[in-house]
């Protein structure tokens, strides 16, 4: 009679891939060394705006479309009156998105800055219309 022991070859991966992260350093709840500490928002221009940020979001493709979908998990949102000026914690997420949205039929001229720890990596000018304008990074 041969013994059996099919729970032994995956517990010796999954035991080698601990070690081998544990060896490495790599964590992948953590950020990585250029992810950046906080994330800048600045919004001037015209009327007031709905301003969702987030850091529980993914980017999803879908190919019957042949387009990128992002999907929330959680978000704050707000409405402001413009300009508005805030800085959000990036770490420990490795993310960050901020969407402008309107809602009235009112045209709003405005622009969409957004900076990580001092630098600007987005800086969009936009006219909305019961539409939105979004900014998102994952590092």
């Amino acid at each position: 009679m041969v013994a059996s022991n099919h729970g032994s070859g995956w517990k010796a991966v999954a035991a080698a891939s601990l070690m081998i992260l544990a060896v490495a350093g790599c964590n992948w709840y953590s950020t990585g060394p250029n992810a950046p500490r906080d994330a800048r928002v600045q919004i001037t221009g015209t009327g007031p705006l709905m301003i969702i940020t987030s850091e529980a979001f993914d980017r999803l493709y879908n190919d019957s479309a042949q387009s990128t979908v992002t999907v929330l998990y959680a978000a704050d949102t707000l409405t402001s009156s413009l300009p508005f000026d805030s800085t959000y914690a990036v770490s420990p997420a490795d993310r960050f998105l901020v969407r402008v949205v309107t809602t009235d039929s009112v045209a709003h001229d405005m622009r969409l800055t957004v900076s990580f720890d001092g630098s600007v990596k987005y800086d969009q000018p936009a006219t909305l219309t019961r539409s939105s304008l979004e900014y998102s990074h994952i590092f």
